[in-house]
């Protein structure tokens, strides 16, 4: 395998608000494989610069990212973006500004079979003495009713700048999304368990990757995120009317917990 580094084309030096940042150009030649392996295999070539490294000429540049792009059949070039360690400590693999917050209110339907105080709602029936059903005819039949219910839930959207990589944003993503609160958290120190809903979160790129606008949706529902399974009839295709819990009755946890804290927003 070959490396040169430092290739004219592509060496820079830029300044932002943010401080300093000098990108450096490797070429490795002599790998074999599709796009994809030709990548990763050079990330790992000896003589290629390893993360948090010094830049040969400042020394309080770290490497913070190494950029791989195939240009040949057997050669990759590589960006290596170094940027001032005093500005991003190697602890801190991104930096955030602080978040802001939008904060909204909404109603969802829900079919139900309980009342406001959790007593289950029936309705009965005195079918005249003429029906034509004998089974029927004249009896009193009670049965379990239903009604749609709207659940008061809060929106709350967080949105910040954060200096993160591509594969991090990734990982925080399939870490948190679509998970629920396991305690309380900044945001709500004094939430119930899996009363908090993580949903959507989304990171829009503002400075070649480096940087992204990164927002994060929460839904609270008061009554937890945890759902009810009852047991239906196989004759009335309709849950018998003396379901109670743990009879026919089942409560389900249906989403993962996670310590929301972990976010530091």
């Amino acid at each position: 395998m070959a490396v040169r580094i430092d290739i004219l084309e592509g060496t820079s030096v830029r300044e932002t608000s943010d401080g300093l940042e000098m990108t450096r150009i490797a070429i490795v030649d002599g790998l074999t494989g599709d796009k994809n392996q030709r990548c990763l295999s050079a990330l790992s070539i000896l003589g290629v610069p390893q993360l948090l490294s010094s830049h040969p000429a400042v020394s309080s540049m770290k490497l913070r990212e190494r950029i791989p792009e195939s240009i040949s059949p057997t050669a990759v070039r590589m960006r290596l973006l170094y940027r001032d360690a005093g500005r991003q400590p190697p602890d801190d693999p991104y930096r955030s500004t602080t978040s802001t917050v939008e904060i909204s209110g909404a109603l969802s339907q829900i079919e139900t079979s309980f009342a406001f105080d959790g007593t289950a709602i029936e309705t009965s029936y005195l079918y005249p003495a003429a029906y034509p059903n004998d089974r029927l005819a004249g009896k009193t039949i009670s049965q379990k009713g239903f009604v749609a219910r709207l659940l008061p839930e809060i929106t709350m959207v967080f949105s910040r700048l954060e200096r993160i990589t591509y594969s991090a944003l990734l990982s925080k993503i399939k870490l948190y999304q679509g998970k629920v609160n396991r305690v309380g958290w900044s945001k709500d120190p004094d939430a119930a368990a899996r009363t908090w809903l993580c949903g959507p979160i989304v990171g829009r790129p503002t400075d070649q990757g480096t940087q992204y606008q990164v927002s994060y949706q929460f839904q609270y529902r008061e009554d937890a995120w945890d759902t009810t399974a009852e047991f239906f009839c196989q004759d009335t295709g309709r849950p018998p009317d003396d379901l109670v819990e743990g009879a026919g009755l089942v409560d389900v946890q249906v989403y993962t917990e996670k310590d929301f804290n972990g976010l530091n927003l």
